[in-house]
Formats: C-alpha cells, sequence, structure tokens
C-alpha cells in the first residue's frame, strides 16, 4: 500500500492510499483533470477507487502530549 498527500484547487490537504505507485497514479491525474476542470481530493479518490477498489481517503490526527 502506498500513502500520498494531495492537494486540490481548495487548498485543502488531504491524505490517500492506494495500491499504485505513484506513476500509475499521475497517470490517473491526467485523466481526471481532462474531464474535471475543478480539482477535488475526494471527487479524484473516487476516480481512483474505479481503479483500485482499495484507495481510500485518510483522516489524519494530531495527537499533542
Amino acid at each position: 500500500m502506498n500513502y500520498y498527500r494531495i492537494f486540490d484547487d481548495n487548498d485543502e490537504i488531504d491524505f490517500f492510499k492506494s495500491n499504485f505507485e505513484y506513476t500509475k497514479i499521475r497517470e490517473l491525474m491526467e485523466e481526471y483533470e481532462k474531464t474535471n476542470p475543478v480539482y477535488s481530493n475526494p471527487d479524484f479518490v473516487n476516480f481512483i477507487k474505479k481503479h483500485d477498489p482499495e484507495a481510500e481517503l485518510i483522516k489524519v490526527t494530531d495527537i499533542y502530549y
């Protein structure tokens, strides 16, 4: 499993995991951008899920002690 940090057009920062390596994610990103003028992290991860059913957004929470 690979883990990625992504930024969308709303300056939102998210993390997601996928079985795909970086080069495949870049290919899918280019394909996604052809039909989506506004880049949205949740929409992009849903797009990836069509190709990799195990892909999902990850919630990251800070821990302080």
